[in-house]
């Protein structure tokens, strides 16, 4: 009889809603395909950079396991000191068997009910067209019997609409980071869908599409291993060509 185990973040759920089935050659998604970003006056005051906070990983809670301005799944996700460079970098894996870990930027806590969040309110603000995501990675299938699978990065661009009151798509892109056992660099980039100048970046990292761990091993249960490093938002402009996943 398989244990029920009760989830404390339900962000992926959204993220892999914008995702396909299965490993395509192309992305083409629709304007209410990206979960919304809220916007309020306060943010908006706040939109002046691209730059990405923490993307080295090197800014830790007080116990060295959990990036700041960044938020990990509750299980198969912390900080390691297996890293590109500095001290730091982000490790996330398949735990009981088949649930992904998963990395997001900024802070998709909601408060009220412990454990649950909000998709929508992920991500940080941004007010720049960048080109590509860029960064460095290490993915190692550990117990999985050996059977092919990827990481997922990607990368979703928001613009509020004071029109309408929601949060609009600009931007999509997503790839997958294939078996390495040394890090190795890898560039996202980023498909416009219109001329707008994005108010908000969501950059999350799931551990595999399809994966599931054996019972063997020191960890049962765990597989699939993505470690990040070094992450840029990168260029300036904005490419209106299609996603290539590689």
């Amino acid at each position: 009889m398989r244990t029920y185990i009760p989830l404390k973040h339900t962000f992926i759920a959204g993220i892999l809603l914008l995702m396909t089935a299965t490993s395509c050659k192309q992305t083409s998604l629709t304007g209410d395909d990206i979960p919304s970003l809220p916007q309020d006056a306060a943010a908006a005051a706040a939109l002046s950079t691209a730059s990405l906070p923490n993307a080295g990983f090197e800014s830790q809670n007080s116990t060295g396991n959990q990036p700041l301005n960044w938020l990990l799944s509750s299980s198969g996700a912390s900080s390691t000191t297996d890293a590109h460079s500095g001290r730091y970098a982000a490790k996330i894996w398949n735990w009981y068997y088949y649930a992904k870990g998963y990395l997001t930027n900024g802070d998709v806590w909601t408060g009220g009910i412990p454990g649950y969040d909000n998709h929508k309110k992920g991500g940080i603000p941004i007010h720049s067209r960048p080109t590509a995501l860029t960064g460095y990675y290490k993915y190692e299938y550990g117990t999985n019997n050996g059977k092919p699978d990827s990481a997922i990065a990607l990368i979703a661009l928001r613009k509020f609409n004071p029109a309408t009151q929601r949060s609009e798509k600009v931007a999509y892109a997503e790839i997958n980071l294939g078996p390495a056992s040394q890090f190795r660099p890898f560039t996202l980039p980023i498909r416009y869908d219109s001329q707008a100048v994005p108010d908000s970046v969501v950059i999350t990292f799931i551990s595999s599409r399809n994966g599931f761990c054996n019972s063997s091993g020191s960890m049962p249960g765990n597989c699939l291993y993505l470690t990040i490093d070094d992450l840029a938002l990168t260029g300036a402009g904005g490419s209106r060509q299609p996603v290539t996943i590689h």
